[in-house]
C-alpha cells in the first residue's frame, strides 16, 4: 500500500513503515497559496505506480514552501532566520537546506520535483539502501571533453533518518548562509554566491581532491592506467563511520514541472540580490 499525500501536514504516517520519497515545491509567485502545476500530481501517481509494480512500500510526500519551514524548524529552528530572508529568485537555496533536513528527519529518499524512478530504478535504490548508509547520484552528463565524474544533489538517499553526513551537511550549509548574510551580497555577486551554496555543499565530506567542485572520481581514461577501472563502476567510501556511494539512477523526467517552476526564468539568469531587506511573512 502507498500513501500518497500532496502538501502534507508534518507529522502524518503511515500504518506500516514505507520507505520516506520527499519531494518540494514552492510557487515563487505565490508561495502562500503554493498552487503546484498538475503535472506534480500526476508524476507522484506515476511514483506509486511504479512503486507497486516493484513490490516496494513508499510514503510519498510533496512539501510545499508551509510545511518544509516547519520541517526545517523542527530539525533546526536557527535555520529560519535565513529561510525567511532569502529571496525567492533563489528558492534554490531553501531546497538545499530542505533535502537536508528532510533526510536528516526522514531517511529514504529525496528526488528534485521534476524526478522519479521506475520500478527496476526503484528496485535498485532500495537494495543500495541495504548496503550503504548514503546513496548519492552521479550527474549523468560529464562537461565536453572533462574526464571527471561528478555528483549532483539533485537525487539523495539515506538509509535510515539521524544520519551524520546529512547533519553535517546541514551544519554546513548554516554556516555558509551566515557567512553570505553577513557579507550582503550584491546583485553583481549573488549568483556566484549561490553556486557555492549549491551542489558543492552536499559532497564538502567526499571530494577526492582540495579543489572547490563536485569532483566524484577521475574516469579511467588518461596518462596513467588505473587497474581494475571502469566509467561504469560505484565510487564509493566511509566517513564518519557511515558508508555512502555514488552511481547513476536511472531517473525518469518529467520536464513540463521544470518549465513551470522556472517560469520566472532560472535563478542562474537573475541579477539580484540573494537576501531580503525584511523578514519575508510566514504563510
Amino acid at each position: 500500500m502507498c500513501r500518497l499525500t500532496m502538501f502534507v501536514a508534518l507529522g502524518a504516517a503511515c500504518d506500516a513503515a514505507p520507505m520516506p520519497v520527499s519531494y518540494f515545491f514552492v510557487n515563487r509567485s505565490d508561495y502562500v497559496a503554493n498552487v503546484a502545476p498538475p503535472a506534480l500530481a500526476s508524476m507522484v501517481r506515476d511514483y506509486a505506480d511504479a512503486a507497486r509494480r516493484a513490490s516496494i512500500d513508499v510514503d510519498v510526500m510533496v512539501y510545499g514552501y508551509a510545511s518544509a519551514r516547519a520541517l526545517v524548524a523542527s530539525v533546526d529552528a536557527s535555520l529560519l532566520f535565513f529561510w525567511d530572508r532569502v529571496n525567492l529568485t533563489y528558492a534554490t537555496i531553501l531546497s538545499n537546506v530542505f533535502r537536508y533536513a528532510v533526510l536528516l528527519a526522514r531517511g529514504g529518499v529525496y528526488h528534485d520535483a521534476k524526478m522519479r524512478l521506475g520500478a527496476d530504478a526503484l528496485r535498485s535504490l532500495v537494495a543500495y539502501l541495504e548496503r550503504y548508509d548514503v546513496v548519492l547520484e552521479e550527474n549523468p552528463r560529464r562537461e565536453p571533453g572533462s574526464r571527471n565524474r561528478k555528483f549532483r544533489n539533485t537525487n539523495m538517499a539515506a538509509a535510515r533518518p539521524g544520519l551524520a553526513y546529512f547533519n553535517a551537511t546541514l551544519a554546513s550549509m548554516a554556516a555558509k548562509l551566515a557567512a553570505a548574510y553577513a557579507r550582503r551580497p550584491t546583485a553583481d555577486e549573488s549568483r556566484k554566491v549561490v553556486f557555492h551554496l549549491d551542489s558543492h555543499t552536499a559532497f564538502e565530506r567526499v571530494r577526492r581532491d582540495g579543489k572547490h567542485k563536485m569532483l566524484m572520481a577521475y574516469a579511467c581514461g588518461g596518462e596513467v592506467p588505473k587497474p581494475n577501472c571502469t566509467d561504469a563502476a560505484d565510487v564509493s567510501g566511509v566517513v564518519d563511520g557511515e558508508s555512502w556511494v555514488g552511481r547513476k539512477w536511472r531517473l525518469e523526467t518529467a520536464g513540463d514541472i521544470a518549465a513551470a517552476y522556472n517560469a520566472k526564468g532560472h535563478w542562474s539568469t537573475a541579477h539580484e540580490r540573494i537576501f531580503l531587506d525584511d523578514a519575508r511573512p510566514p504563510p
